[in-house]
């Protein structure tokens, strides 16, 4: 049984390694490329501390593999949202969030009981990444970046909370021995799933960084025109203006499939998000509103509710994301 966890494990740490190195050097913005490298190797030092195969031979340098492993929370956690994520105003926090299961169990030699504080915060931590990622999945005009949502996020988050409630619950004295291998099979089955998503599907997944904004470019109709002649019709007759439009719900009042609309939204128009392809046009009749003299005695929050914002703070960014610029200061330049 031994043999074979270690075989696993060896496969395992070999492929994280592999990949990590081939993304690094791949096509991927170098900070989302930096965040899945750092990733990769806590789950090489988290699959060497967790093995009792390996506590002989790692020998003095055991301390650094259980560092390595107590961030893998962290590291995932920065992954993730990279990879999901072209723009997250929360990720600080999410993070902020992941860096908390650290000080327990930084401490956990002086109050041994942090340990099962650090399970019960890493547990929350992967449910909460889960929830998240199945959410914010409707947004995301990227087909093979949903497919990864679903898949391996999910796979991923489920593994942690399984090792998140073992850890909690049993000492690794009283774990069975053929558990060890299972863990190391899980590890190198989702190492090679994603490195298999990453390589074939590059192209699509990263946003470009080649210094332009293309959600904002319009590229010429190539395939699909009347289905675009559809909905331009729509957003000229101001359905962006209905709060909390969802892609589905457009879709629906055109009468396409939905998946075909994400299609032409992010094929054709070189959306990778349909909230931004909204805002756009939210935030250019926001801008008429703002500029316009006569409307100077509206306030900023009534414009924002009048083009669909529920509130004032995903209007703000939004019209920051697009203008460079807070709709007061825009207001004060031009009336």
């Amino acid at each position: 049984m031994g043999e074979i966890d270690l075989l696993l494990r060896g496969a395992a740490i070999g492929s994280a390694l592999l990949i990590g190195i081939g993304i690094f050097m791949g096509a991927a913005p170098i900070k989302k490329s930096i965040s899945i490298l750092a990733f990769l190797v806590s789950i090489a030092c988290y699959l060497i501390a967790s093995s009792p195969s390996l506590d002989p031979v790692i020998g003095f340098t055991a301390p650094y593999f259980v560092l390595g492993a107590i961030l893998a929370p962290v590291s995932f956690t920065w992954a993730i949202l990279e990879i999901l994520f072209d723009d997250f105003e929360k990720k600080r926090i999410w993070v902020g969030i992941a860096v908390l299961t650290v000080v327990p169990a930084l401490m956990a030699d002086f109050m041994p009981m942090l340990m099962h504080v650090r399970g019960v915060v890493v547990l929350l931590l992967y449910l909460g990444l889960l929830y998240l990622a199945i959410s914010s999945g409707p947004d995301d005009l990227v087909e093979k970046r949903r497919l990864f949502r679903r898949v391996f996020v999910g796979s991923m988050a489920l593994l942690g909370v399984i090792i998140s409630i073992v850890e909690i619950g049993f000492d690794d004295a009283a774990l069975p021995a053929a558990l060890f291998p299972i863990q190391a099979a899980s590890f190198y089955i989702l190492t090679i799933v994603f490195g298999l998503w990453v390589f074939t599907l590059s192209s699509d997944i990263w946003a470009p960084v080649d210094g332009k904004n293309h959600d904002k470019e319009r590229r010429p109709i190539t395939k699909d025109s009347h289905l675009i002649g559809q909905l331009n019709a729509a957003m000229t007759a101001g359905v962006w203006r209905e709060e909390g439009l969802t892609v589905g719900a457009l879709a629906k009042q055109l009468g396409v499939p939905e998946h075909k609309l994400r299609q032409v939204i992010n094929r054709d128009l070189n959306f990778r998000n349909f909230s931004t392809f909204i805002n756009g046009h939210r935030i250019e009749a926001a801008m008429q509103t703002l500029s316009d003299p006569k409307t100077s005695g509206r306030t900023i929050l009534e414009v924002a509710y009048d083009t669909g914002f529920s509130s004032l703070g995903p209007f703000n960014k939004a019209f920051r994301n697009h203008t460079g610029q807070s709709p007061r200061e825009y207001r004060g330049k031009m009336v």
